[in-house]
């Protein structure tokens, strides 16, 4: 555990630098973008998101369910070599074909009001940035953090530094072409040097020796089984920005992005969890006892659902002033939308404990019926409410699929497979009184003291109903995990 603890600090620092960047250029790019050109890089991500699941061939779900078979550096390293060839000629076809269809039809362009020049942009940031992103993966699975740090912060700090000066002397119909440019280049030196670190630590991803045809078909087998289902759940987590672009224009889908980046501390928790607690549950699997398995992800659930709790709250507090304080009035739509993010994240963050269950027992069948009827949620959800009450409706859809996924996970744990029988009824009131007071909390609704002393009469509230709680659960692990 102390190595779980230092890796998660890590890979925090590095993914803060990194979101935070964008977070904390927000106000920026939000005057020198166009709210229809800042909604329209929202929407080609979406549409690339539902296409990118394909993009490393199924390697990205093999490659560590083959992984945790077996300890053997050898063997372990005929899987990297063999997943790497197939994830980099896979993201390399698929950004490919997904770019042809792009620039040969006007469908996307049409879809995410940008020209053809702009989506030829776009375009060339994919395969430098899937390559960069298998890099990472196999860096997180190596447990190399450090070096995992240097290529992502490259990445992802270098291209939104050097992006403003650039498109401050870029006249503004040009500026969106003219970042996906610089974009693609910042991501091709950041391919670069991911290739060159994992050369330099003895973790070479491309040598035709190693190459085993055998384990290819059989990785292959097992990681394009489990596509659909990952596409299903990708859909239903950018259904959101499509449903708000096709019924309401980039415009509305820029205060809906707007609102996915300030629930960016959310997001990033959910990310370093993430990071560490993937590589971390294949490790535990075939080492702990069922016991001491299980007590481990009831600690993580729990942890989870109380710093989710509290994060919602805050949110529902202090959004506003810091909307209104740093963004133009377009986008304080915003403010109800943040809070429901946080809890969205919450709960699909509660999914990757409930999840194991399906690693646990080493099937992939379940995945693609429980992401389709999060995506059948999130539609029905969406599609009702989006052209009624725009970008609201489409959070509210994702919430619901969020919560509808875990709860099938939940089922199939406890109910279908019996090897996760975790108690999940106090983490469910946890988020329920989460969600109430997110209703519940209106500015001014003290008749004293002004709306100032009242926010921080209700982040007192939040931090005594879901703080403390969590402050003692924090001590009580770290007294009786040691290792």
């Amino acid at each position: 555990m102390a190595r779980f603890g230092k890796d998660m600090v890590i890979y925090a620092t590095a993914d803060l630098l990194g979101s935070s960047i964008g977070l904390v250029l927000s106000p920026i790019f939000t005057r020198l973008l166009t709210p229809a050109q800042y909604g329209a890089q929202a929407a080609l991500g979406a549409i690339w998101s539902f296409v990118a699941l394909a993009q490393f061939g199924g390697m990205d779900s093999a490659y560590p369910n083959f992984r945790s078979r077996t300890s053997d550096e050898d063997e372990r390293r005929r899987l990297r070599v063999t997943a790497s060839f197939i994830a980099v000629i896979s993201a390399v076809v698929v950004s490919g074909a997904f770019g042809a269809v792009g620039l040969l039809t006007s469908w996307i362009t049409a879809f995410a009001g940008v020209s053809q020049r702009e989506l030829l942009g776009y375009v060339l940031t994919l395969a430098p940035g899937a390559i960069v992103g298998w890099f990472l993966y196999v860096l997180r699975y190596e447990r190399r953090a450090m070096a995992f740090a240097g290529v992502s912060l490259l990445g992802r700090v270098v291209g939104a530094i050097v992006l403003i000066p650039v498109m401050l002397v870029t006249v503004q119909s040009e500026r969106l072409w003219v970042g996906f440019l610089i974009s693609a280049v910042v991501s091709a030196l950041a391919a670069v040097l991911g290739w060159w670190t994992l050369a330099r630590g003895g973790l070479t991803p491309f040598a035709a020796r190693l190459f085993d045809r055998a384990e290819a078909r059989a990785m292959f087998r097992f990681g394009i089984v489990l596509v659909p289902g990952f596409a299903i759940y990708a859909t239903s987590t950018v259904l959101d920005r499509l449903l708000v672009t096709w019924f309401a224009g980039p415009s509305e889908t820029a205060v809906l992005a707007l609102a996915l980046r300030l629930g960016a501390v959310a997001t990033m928790l959910r990310t370093w969890f993430a990071l560490v607690w993937d590589p971390q549950l294949i490790e535990w699997i075939p080492t702990l006892s069922r016991d001491a398995l299980l007590a481990r992800l009831q600690d993580a659930k729990e942890l989870i659902a109380r710093v989710g709790a509290v994060l919602v709250g805050m949110a529902a507090v202090w959004t506003q002033p810091v909307v209104t304080l740093l963004y133009p009035q377009e986008y304080w739509a915003t403010i109800p939308l943040v809070p429901w993010i946080v809890l969205g994240v919450a709960v699909s963050a509660l999914s990757l404990v409930a999840v194991a269950t399906t690693t646990m027992a080493r099937i992939s069948k379940l995945h693609l019926p429980v992401y389709i009827i999060g995506l059948a949620l999130n539609l029905g959800v969406g599609w009702w409410w989006v052209p009624k009450i725009g970008a609201a409706g489409a959070v509210a859809g994702a919430v619901v699929a969020e919560a509808g996924i875990l709860g099938c996970w939940i089922f199939v744990g406890t109910r279908y497979l019996k090897n996760l029988p975790l108690a999940w009824l106090r983490t469910w009131l946890i988020l329920i009184v989460a969600a109430a007071l997110v209703v519940a909390y209106r500015p001014g609704f003290l008749p004293f003291g002004g709306v100032w002393a009242e926010r921080i009469l209700a982040s007192v509230v939040v931090l005594l109903l879901f703080g403390i709680p969590l402050g003692r659960r924090l001590w009580e692990y770290r007294l009786n995990h040691t290792g």
